[in-house]
């Protein structure tokens, strides 16, 4: 689980529109819900590394200026199946887990 919530950190943005799809981290994403739906146990130590990832790079990233920094700058989940597969995951970890939840 952890090397699943690391490499979900650390991938690169594949998606320029919301047309594009990376299903690699999607596929990354939706089996490491899969497992904390299963090993419950697991989210506080997951989600303490994940949670802020998720919120402040995957989904609500705010873009600023033009040019090569502001796409650097846009939400890492630009697709509908990457941000309901972002939003799944966050939702599974917050679930139960006051941690993650704060």
């Amino acid at each position: 689980m952890q090397s699943l919530a690391t490499g979900i950190q650390a991938r690169e943005s594949e998606e320029t529109d919301t047309k594009q799809e990376d299903r690699v981290l999607v596929g990354m994403m939706t089996v490491l819900t899969g497992l904390l739906q299963k090993y419950p146990a697991r989210k506080a130590e997951v989600g303490s590394r994940l949670v802020s990832h998720l919120l402040n790079v995957c989904l609500f990233r705010i873009p600023h200026g033009q040019g090569a920094g502001a796409r650097a700058s846009k939400p890492q989940c630009k697709s509908p199946a990457s941000r309901a597969s972002a939003l799944g995951l966050l939702a599974v970890l917050a679930r139960d887990c006051l941690d993650n939840l704060s």
